[in-house]
C-alpha cells in the first residue's frame, strides 16, 4: 500500500500537481485572485471614477489668493541721541535685514491681526444660495446682508437658517430647532447668542421667487480664526531678499482678496500707529525739557542785561576772557552731565507715574547707555503688544496678564539700569566739579562786575545751545512722525488664481483609480483573513499531511445520484477520475495481496458535508466499471442512503443481521441503480449503535462481503461526533475523509491530522466536496485543469433553480 505520509501525494481530480509544501509569497495566486474578481474590480473602478468625475464637476473649488510685499526695514529717519539700539546691534553683527523680514512674517501671521480682520469684515458670516445642484457661498452677491452687532460667547456650533425673501419680508427657518422668525429690512434681530440688523443688498437683483433657497450661517470667531490661520501662509519669496509672499486658500475668490488686502492694510496701520505713539511720547518729553530750559535761559539773559546796565561795563581784558572761557568749558561739561541726570530723573518719573504705566517711553534722550536703549525698545514693544491685544480682550485675559507681568519686569530692570547709570554720572560729575572749583578760584581774582557778566554770558551761551538742540530734535521727531512710512510696501495686491487648484482633475482621477483598486483588494484581503472555513486545498494542506485525492464540484441538478452510463457532466467525470485514482491505490497493498483492497470507508467531521452523496456516487462509478459493488449504510443513527435510493430500510438491514441473526443474503437488496450495485441498509436498531457495532458478527459480515463483492463502499457517521467511524475503521482498507467547501471549519482539519497521527483510521485521503468556482483558485495551480471549463467535453447539468440577476452577473457573489 502506498504511504500516505508524503505531503505531495495529490493526484487529485480537479487540480493536478497541487503542492501543499509551497511556502512564501505566491505571486501567481495573487494574480489569479485579482483576475478571478475582475468584475468586482471593474465595478469598483467605474463607481470610484464616476464619483471622482462628479466631485470634479460639482465639488466646491478652492482658489489660491496671492499677494507680494516688500519689507522696508527699520525707519532710517528715526532720530535718537547717543548710541542707538540699531547701531549697537549692527556693531555686534546681531542685526540684519534678514531678521527684519522674519519679524515681519511672524507679525503679519499673528492670530490677533487675523481675528481683527475677521471681526472688521464679518468674515464669520457667510451667505449661501442654490447654484445648480448644490449650495454655494455667494458673498457680496447675496440679496441680503446682516450687520452683526454682537456675538456672545458660549456658542459651540455655528448658527444657521434657511432664508426666503418675499418682497420686504425675510423669513428665517431652522430645520433642527423651532427658531423660525420673520423680519423686515432694517429690523434688529436679537437672539440668544447674537444680535444683528437685516439689510438689503442694493447691488443684487431683486428676488422674485419667494421659494428660492438662500442660507445664512454665523460661525464663532475662534472657529473662523482657526480656519483662516490654517489656510493663510506668509513666507519669504527668495533667499537674500526682503520680499515676502502672502497666500490664502479660499472657495470664494473675492472674499479671499478682500481678506488678504485688509490684513496687510491692518498690519501697516497697526505698525504706523505704534510708531506714532512712540513719537508722541518723545515729543512730550522734549516739550517738557524745552519749557525748563527756556525758563532758565530767560533768567540768565535778564541777569546779564542787569549787570551791563548797572555796572557800565565797556571792556573785558583777554586774561579774564580766557579764565572765564575755561570756567565755561568746565561748566558746560558739568551742565551736560546735569542734563543727563535730569533726563534720568524725568524717565524715572515716567516709570513711577501710575498714569503713564501703560504708555511707551520716549526714545529721544541724551541717555547713551546701551543697556538702557535695549530695555526701552523692549518696553515699548511690549506696550504695543498690549495695546493690540486689548482690542479683542479684556485686561483680565491671561494673555494681557502675561504681557503686564513682562512689562513690570522690564520696568524694574529699567529702574536698576537708571540707578547704575546715575551712579556713573555722579562719579564723573564729582571730577568735573573739582575742576570747576579750581577754575572758579582763578576767575574770582578778576573784577567782580566783569566776572559776573562773563559768567552770565557763558551760562547764556550754554543754555542757548541746549535750547536750539532741543528744538532741532523736536522738529526732527515731528518730521519723522509725519514721514512715518509703512513697514512693508505692497508690490502685488491680493489676486485670485484664474483656475482653482482644487479639485485637481489629475489627482482626483488618480485617487479614484487607486481607491477603485484598493477597496476590492482590501475587501478580498479582509475576507481571506477572516475566513474560518475551508475554501481551497491549501486550507487543508496547511493543517494536515493527509493528501487530497479528489475535488468534487458542486452539483447543480440537486439529484442524489448524478453518475450514470449516459452522464457526461463535469461532476460525473470527477467521480470517474476519483474512481481511477482510488483503484490505483487499492491495487497495491503492503503485502501485495489484492484481496485486502476492497473496503472503502467514507466519513467526515460533522453532518452535512456530503459524505452520503459521495458514498453513493462513488459506489455507482465503481459499479459502472463492471465491478460488483455493495454500498453499506453504517450510519445507524441518521441514515441517508435509504432515502436517496428510495428503499424502505424497515424491512431489513444491518440491524436484522446483528440483532435478529438474519443471513447476509437476506438483508442485501438491489439498489435499483444498475445491476452491479447492491445495497445493505441500516435498518432499525433496538440497542445503542456503538454497542451494536462491537457485535462479533461485524467481523463475519465484512468477511462475507469481501468474498461476495469486488468493492464495498461504507458510509459511516461523522468521526468527530461519535466513535462509530473508528470502530468500523478496523475493517476498512482505505478511508476517504469528506470535507465540504465553505462548510467545514478550518479548525476541523486538525481532527483529520489527529486521526492519522494516532493511527485511528487507515490509509486516509481527503475529498474536497461541493467545490464552487472561487476567484483566484483553480487559476495558476498545477497544470490548470478546471472542470468549469469543459472545452466541449462535458454536458451541462440540469438546473433545478433559477438564479437572480445579481448571481448571473456575479456567479461568485457568495464567495
Amino acid at each position: 500500500m502506498q504511504s500516505n505520509n508524503k505531503p505531495n501525494d495529490n493526484t487529485n481530480a480537479g487540480i493536478v500537481g497541487f503542492n501543499n509544501g509551497e511556502e512564501g509569497f505566491d505571486f501567481k495566486y495573487l494574480v489569479a485572485k485579482v483576475a478571478g474578481n475582475w468584475k468586482w474590480f471593474v465595478l469598483s473602478l467605474v463607481l470610484c471614477v464616476g464619483l471622482g468625475v462628479l466631485y470634479i464637476l460639482y465639488g466646491i473649488p478652492t482658489f489660491t489668493i496671492s499677494a507680494r510685499v516688500l519689507v522696508n526695514g527699520a525707519n532710517s529717519s528715526k532720530i535718537n541721541s547717543g548710541v542707538t539700539e540699531t547701531n549697537m546691534l549692527s556693531d555686534l553683527a546681531l542685526f540684519s535685514q534678514q531678521n527684519d523680514v522674519n519679524n515681519e512674517i511672524q507679525e503679519l501671521y499673528s492670530r490677533t491681526l487675523v481675528e481683527k480682520a475677521i471681526r472688521d469684515l464679518q468674515l464669520n458670516v457667510s451667505y449661501w444660495a442654490l447654484a445648480g445642484v448644490r449650495f454655494a457661498e455667494v458673498y457680496k452677491k447675496s440679496p441680503f446682508f446682516i450687520d452683526l452687532i454682537e456675538l456672545k460667547g458660549g456658542l459651540e456650533d455655528p448658527l444657521g437658517w434657511d432664508v426666503r425673501i418675499a418682497g420686504d419680508r425675510v423669513k428665517f427657518m431652522d430645520d433642527y430647532t423651532p427658531d423660525n422668525f420673520e423680519a423686515k429690512w432694517g429690523d434688529t434681530i436679537r437672539k440668544k447668542y447674537c444680535t444683528f440688523v437685516i439689510k438689503k443688498n442694493p447691488e443684487s437683483p431683486e428676488v422674485k421667487d419667494s421659494t428660492f433657497p438662500l442660507g445664512l450661517k454665523i460661525n464663532t470667531y475662534p472657529a473662523t480664526n482657526y480656519t483662516y490661520m490654517e489656510n493663510l501662509l506668509v513666507f519669504m519669496t527668495a533667499a537674500n531678499t526682503t520680499l515676502m509672499d502672502v497666500t490664502f486658500d479660499v472657495s470664494v475668490p473675492q472674499k479671499g482678496e478682500d481678506f488678504v488686502n485688509y490684513l496687510i492694510k491692518l498690519y501697516v496701520d497697526t505698525k504706523v500707529k505704534a510708531n506714532n505713539s512712540i513719537a508722541d511720547s518723545t515729543i512730550r518729553f522734549i516739550d517738557d525739557r524745552i519749557t525748563g530750559v527756556a525758563k532758565e535761559l530767560s533768567n540768565v539773559e535778564s541777569q546779564a542785561t542787569s549787570i551791563l546796565t548797572s555796572g557800565g561795563i565797556t571792556d573785558i581784558n583777554e586774561s579774564n576772557k580766557q579764565l572765564t572761557g575755561e570756567k565755561s568749558e568746565a561748566s558746560t561739561a558739568l551742565e551736560n552731565y546735569k542734563a543727563k541726570t535730569d533726563a534720568v530723573d524725568l524717565i524715572e518719573k515716567y516709570l513711577n507715574d501710575p498714569a503713564r504705566i501703560n504708555s511707551p517711553l520716549p526714545t529721544a534722550s541724551n541717555i547713551d547707555d546701551p543697556t538702557y536703549i535695549t530695555q526701552v525698545q523692549k518696553y515699548n514693544t511690549l506696550q504695543q503688544q498690549r495695546e493690540t491685544q486689548l482690542q479683542f480682550n479684556t485686561e483680565k485675559n491671561p494673555a494681557i496678564i502675561n504681557i503686564d507681568n513682562q512689562i513690570a519686569i522690564t520696568r524694574g530692570i529699567l529702574k536698576n539700569v537708571l540707578a547704575t547709570y546715575r551712579e556713573s554720572l555722579s562719579f564723573t560729575a564729582a571730577s568735573l566739579e573739582k575742576r570747576n572749583v579750581d577754575v572758579i578760584g582763578r576767575v574770582s581774582k578778576a573784577p567782580v562786575q566783569q566776572r559776573q557778566y562773563l559768567e552770565a554770558s557763558r551760562r547764556q551761551d550754554v543754555l542757548q545751545q541746549l535750547y536750539v538742540y532741543l528744538l532741532t530734535v523736536r522738529e526732527q521727531t515731528a518730521v519723522t512722525k509725519s514721514n512715518n512710512i509703512a513697514p512693508v510696501r505692497v508690490i502685488d495686491e491680493a489676486k485670485a488664481a484664474v483656475y482653482p487648484w482644487w479639485p485637481n482633475k489629475i489627482i482626483v482621477i488618480i485617487a479614484a483609480i487607486f481607491l477603485g483598486i484598493v477597496i476590492p483588494s482590501c475587501a478580498i484581503l479582509i475576507n481571506e483573513l477572516n475566513s474560518n472555513k475551508v475554501i481551497t486545498p491549501a486550507d487543508i494542506s496547511a493543517s494536515t499531511t493527509v493528501p487530497i485525492i479528489a475535488e468534487i464540484s458542486a452539483s447543480k441538478s440537486g439529484k442524489a445520484i448524478i453518475v450514470s452510463k449516459e452522464s457526461r457532466t463535469a461532476v460525473a467525470e470527477q467521480f470517474r477520475t476519483l474512481r481511477t485514482s482510488l483503484l490505483s491505490k487499492l491495487s497495491y497493498s503492503s503485502n501485495g495481496s489484492s484481496n485486502l483492497g476492497k473496503v472503502i470507508m467514507l466519513t467526515s467531521t460533522v453532518s452535512g458535508e456530503g459524505k452520503s452523496f459521495v458514498t453513493l456516487n462513488l459506489a455507482t462509478a465503481l459499479s459502472l466499471a463492471g465491478k460488483k459493488v455493495l454500498v453499506v449504510d453504517l450510519e445507524l443513527r441518521k441514515s441517508q442512503l435509504s432515502r436517496d435510493l428510495g428503499i424502505d430500510d424497515k424491512e431489513g438491514g444491518i440491524a436484522d443481521y446483528l440483532e435478529k441473526k438474519a443471513s447476509l443474503h437476506d438483508v442485501i437488496v438491489p439498489s435499483g441503480v444498475n445491476e452491479n450495485l447492491w445495497a445493505l441498509l441500516s435498518g432499525t436498531l433496538e440497542a445503542n449503535p456503538s454497542e451494536a457495532l462491537l457485535n462479533e458478527r461485524m467481523k463475519t459480515m465484512f468477511e462475507d462481503m469481501r468474498s461476495k463483492f469486488d468493492y464495498i463502499v461504507v458510509d459511516t457517521p461523522p468521526a468527530a461526533i461519535v466513535t462509530d467511524a473508528q470502530v468500523i475503521g478496523v475493517y476498512a482498507d482505505i478511508t476517504l475523509y469528506v470535507v465540504r467547501q465553505k462548510y467545514t471549519f478550518k479548525k476541523h482539519i486538525d481532527v483529520i491530522e489527529d486521526l492519522k497521527a494516532n493511527n485511528k483510521l487507515k490509509n486516509m485521503y481527503v475529498i474536497l466536496n461541493d467545490v464552487k468556482p472561487v476567484p483566484g483558485y483553480n487559476q495558476g495551480y498545477g497544470l490548470g485543469y478546471r472542470f468549469d471549463e469543459d472545452h466541449g467535453y462535458y454536458t451541462e447539468e440540469e438546473k433545478t433553480e433559477k438564479k437572480s440577476i445579481l448571481q448571473k452577473i456575479f456567479p461568485d457573489a457568495d464567495a
